[in-house]
């Protein structure tokens, strides 16, 4: 679609507002001694599972190579996605493989639905009620579209009409943050371990080995898939509990909140943004919280879309 100088010149500066990056003083009147990320009041402490989950995620000790770990690839310094440029990232036991695809952020999944391919009731409509904040359980973890949220809105009607949406990873493989946790420790061109019980050994092993019977039983590890689960488990707490994987901190939060203004160029970007006749970008870039207002919006409808690009010529595996 033909787009006029106008868009042009007018996005840019909402580009700029919609860009968090941990930028915590908003450019706008507010003074900034006053400023506080509008959906993160003052977070608690981790609790002891997340705490646990956190030293799991920085452990290279659980890797083929004993030198790679969850956040060696998905960097808290870099938005959780990689510290580095390369097309994709390095993994296997001497760190010279190819992985298949470039590496995500782990950042604002918490509210990702399942996957999903035509109707599917587990999606819930805009008056189903909230699951828990805070779920108590491993089948509590799984990651639903959640309530009265224009973006699980978006994501019903796209169920209805039979859009691939939903699920982690590029290809919505994983439909919990266990799962997708446990593909990169198996995998050959990752971290490399050649089996569940070959991570197990090392959790076996690892400093905080009595912290998970602590937590899950002394006993817990004479069930290796119970064991292997609840290591899973306590990474998505620490994903879930810790605000940094879901900052909302950009200058377009602040402004949703009243706490900042937009510049006369970032507001005609966002008309144009929003307008069907123009840029339209929020018919699929949601842009509004959720109808109750306790969730800013992802940008996103969690659909797959096919925009034929092509193929990166710098993987091995293309």
């Amino acid at each position: 679609m033909k787009r006029s100088p106008i868009l042009l010149f007018a996005l840019p500066g909402l580009l700029l507002a919609l860009a968090g990056c941990d930028r915590h003083a908003p450019s706008s009147p507010v003074a900034a001694a006053a400023v506080v990320a509008p959906s993160s009041p003052k977070a608690p402490g981790l609790s002891a599972v997340a705490q646990l989950g956190k030293k799991i995620f920085f452990d290279p000790s659980l890797s083929g190579s004993g030198k790679l770990a969850c956040a060696s690839c998905h960097s808290p310094d870099h938005a959780y996605a990689p510290p580095n440029n390369l097309a994709v990232q390095l993994g296997g036991p001497g760190l010279d493989r190819q992985g298949l695809r470039a590496v995500p952020s782990l950042r604002y999944l918490e509210h990702t639905p399942v996957f999903t391919i035509g109707p599917n009731s587990s999606v819930p409509d805009s008056d189903a009620a909230a699951p828990p904040a805070v779920p108590a359980t491993t089948a509590d973890i799984k990651v639903a579209a959640i309530a009265k949220n224009t973006q699980a809105s978006a994501a019903l009607l796209a169920a209805e009409a039979h859009v691939p949406m939903g699920g982690l990873d590029w290809d919505g493989r994983a439909d919990t943050l266990q799962s997708q946790a446990q593909g990169p420790f198996l995998d050959p061109n990752e971290m490399d371990n050649k089996s569940s019980a070959t991570l197990l050994d090392k959790l076996r092993g690892a400093p905080y080995a009595d912290e998970l019977r602590q937590l899950f039983g002394a006993n817990v590890f004479s069930n290796p898939d119970l064991a292997l689960s609840e290591a899973l488990f306590a990474l998505a707490r620490f994903q879930l509990e810790d605000p940094s994987f879901h900052p909302y901190d950009s200058k377009y939060d602040y402004y949703l909140a009243g706490m900042a203004s937009l510049t006369p160029a970032e507001a005609r970007g966002l008309k144009l943004f929003e307008d069907p006749q123009k840029g339209n970008c929020s018919s699929c870039h949601i842009d509004k919280p959720s109808h109750d207002g306790m969730f800013p919006p992802a940008f996103t409808d969690y659909q797959f879309e096919a925009l034929a690009g092509p193929r990166n010529r710098e993987l091995l595996a293309n």
